[in-house]
């Protein structure tokens, strides 16, 4: 299976899954306690293994932009934003 570059960060503390070919953690501690603690504070979700793109050619930021929910060509050169993929109703 295919592991995340954050893997050696919580390989020793995590319950792993296998996700599409990706060893994925499930949880961490009890699944209650995770629950609370992201209730009470916040949540990290690791997508690394999520699927890359590359848009290349003159438009390819006026293309993003409209294809985007996100807006891409206002990143700075080396960031990135999460963001979803609209459909031609534009949800």
């Amino acid at each position: 299976m295919v592991r995340t570059p954050l893997y050696p960060v919580y390989a020793d503390r995590a319950r792993f899954i296998d996700f599409y070919g990706w060893e994925m953690p499930v949880w961490f501690s009890s699944i209650e306690r995770e629950h609370m603690a992201v209730r009470r504070n916040a949540g990290v979700f690791d997508i690394s293994h999520m699927k890359r793109t590359y848009v290349r050619g003159k438009r390819a930021a006026d293309y993003l932009d409209y294809l985007c929910g996100a807006k891409p060509s206002a990143l700075k050169k080396g960031r990135l934003a999460y963001t979803h993929v609209l459909n031609e109703r534009g949800a």
